[in-house]
């Protein structure tokens, strides 16, 4: 693995330890309300992401979750977007990274759920 796709996985703030963080808590609260509609329980997962820092409003919140179309990896693919730095905008979109980055995240969600 390069360094490249180590950060991709590994580094903070990267694809990899949010798709982890992101899939932790949908499992903690899927195992809580077992029952509970999908949509809930993404956009409780969603709202435990910026519980501390408020980031995120109500409004905003559903509509990433409608986006999301009851996928957690589109969801924290969403979650992704709305948290790289606009200063590697320009890297991060780049097609190669991108699409590695998208295969990070649904390896690392399924690794967990």
């Amino acid at each position: 693995m390069g360094f490249g796709k180590w950060w991709l996985t590994h580094g903070p703030g990267s694809p990899g330890s949010i798709a982890r963080a992101m899939a932790k808590s949908y499992l903690i609260l899927k195992n809580a309300y077992p029952n509970a509609p999908e949509k809930d329980l993404l956009h409780a997962t969603l709202m435990n992401r910026y519980a501390i820092s408020g980031g995120l409003d109500q409004t905003t919140a559903q509509k990433m979750v409608e986006a999301a179309e009851g996928s957690l990896s589109k969801l924290t693919i969403q979650v992704w977007h709305n948290e790289v730095p606009k200063s590697l905008n320009a890297a991060i979109y780049a097609t190669e990274v991108y699409m590695e980055s998208i295969q990070v995240i649904e390896n690392e969600i399924s690794k967990i759920i």
